[in-house]
């Protein structure tokens, strides 16, 4: 099922998961997940949840860009020796 906006689909689930079945689940975006959140907390604050989620998402996003330019900074910071199998 597809949804225009994170948010509704997290209210969507929010609504759809039976009171018996489960009181607090893990909402994912992106591989990445909150922690546990309640459904009545689904329903009621979604554009919050899917606020978390965006975030954190981006967060993960910047740090794995900081790293991947740490890694290469690094490596051109190097002098030529060690760059050469000959060095």
């Amino acid at each position: 099922m597809m949804f225009p906006r994170i948010a509704d689909a997290v209210a969507h689930f929010g609504k759809h998961i039976p009171d018996n079945l489960a009181a607090f689940v893990e909402v994912r975006y992106a591989g990445l997940c909150i922690g546990t959140v309640s459904t009545a907390r689904m329903k009621t604050e979604a554009e919050l949840i899917a606020s978390e989620l965006v975030g954190l998402s981006f967060a993960v996003r910047q740090a794995e860009e900081e790293m991947k330019f740490a890694q290469v900074s690094s490596t051109v910071d190097r002098p030529v020796s060690e760059h050469t199998a000959l060095g």
